[in-house]
């Protein structure tokens, strides 16, 4: 493959990415493409903001693995200087991937894509009355869902299977992250639609009734205990089975609650819990509580 991406599970793509794909490989010396996370040390240097591992381009290499694994195995990093001894270290990751990561490609050639689009974390850019990024003030918090292509959604907005839509979200958060909690659980449900299908695997019963209009019946309340997973089954009553319409069981046989037919000698298996069997003069399951 020419290029391999790693996506964070708390990563949404909102749009295709064809264009950076196609300006990736048009650029034969890049090696990575990326975005930056915010600085959270200031004043921000460059160097103390960390390669956001939620999106990240690579285009793999023989040669490439072996420098990342030597530059590992023998780089020195503390605290207080970071990796190399050139300060990149107070951000979150910075003794990991993430760290290791700014590192290597400070010095080599790479596309650091635009944040607000690319990486939407939906965060404030300034702190103490200082920019929070050493090349831009931008406040990707403006941006309209339409102009942002890819969303981190765990800093600020958290993440919807904890169902964790919060009324007191500042006004300057909250239209980005209900979008995109909700581009989230569409997804979910285009998922199920897809490839959850078959009587052993039911798809999740969409029947919660906290903010449908974002979550689309996938959270019955707020927190993670309201989330219903995709593991999750609740009881079915009979009368919600949908069989096949198309199933024929053949004369004196008739469709069972399961999706079976019911044996030639045994009809009434057919009939409902709770109602009566009538097999003359026509066969029949009466309801006798029903009025």
């Amino acid at each position: 493959h020419p290029i391999v991406v790693l996506v964070d599970f708390t990563t949404v793509i909102l749009q295709p990415l064809d264009s950076i794909f196609d300006a990736f490989l048009a650029d034969t010396n890049a090696k990575a493409m990326y975005t930056k996370d915010y600085a959270t040390i200031l004043p921000a240097t460059g160097n103390n903001q960390g390669i956001n591992n939620g999106l990240f381009f690579l285009k793999p290499s023989m040669n490439e693995f072996e420098s990342l694994t030597s530059l590992y195995a023998n780089t020195p990093y503390d605290d207080v200087n970071g990796w190399g001894g050139q300060g990149f270290t107070g951000f979150r990751g910075a003794m990991g991937t993430s760290g290791l990561l700014s590192y290597y490609y400070s010095s080599q050639p790479a596309i650091e894509l635009d944040r607000c689009t690319y990486g939407n974390t939906n965060e404030n850019p300034v702190a103490n009355a200082m920019c929070r990024d050493v090349n831009s003030c931008d406040d990707c918090r403006n941006r309209d869902i339409s102009q942002v292509k890819v969303a981190h959604m765990a800093k600020v907005c958290g993440v919807p299977w904890s169902c964790s839509f919060d009324i007191k979200w500042p006004v300057e958060v909250s239209p980005l992250c209900e979008e995109y909690h909700r581009a989230w659980s569409e997804y979910r449900e285009l998922f199920e639609e897809e490839h959850i299908k078959g009587a052993n695997f039911p798809r999740t019963r969409k029947n919660g009734n906290y903010r449908n209009d974002i979550y689309q019946g996938y959270c019955t309340e707020r927190g993670k205990e309201g989330y219903k997973g995709i593991a999750d089954r609740d009881p079915i009553d009979e009368w919600e089975i949908l069989c096949n319409p198309d199933l024929d069981c053949g004369p004196g046989r008739y469709v069972m609650n399961d999706c079976t037919c019911s044996p030639v000698d045994d009809p009434c298996l057919a009939c409902p819990a709770n109602t009566r069997c009538q097999l003359s003069p026509i066969f029949m399951c009466i309801d006798c509580g029903c009025g």
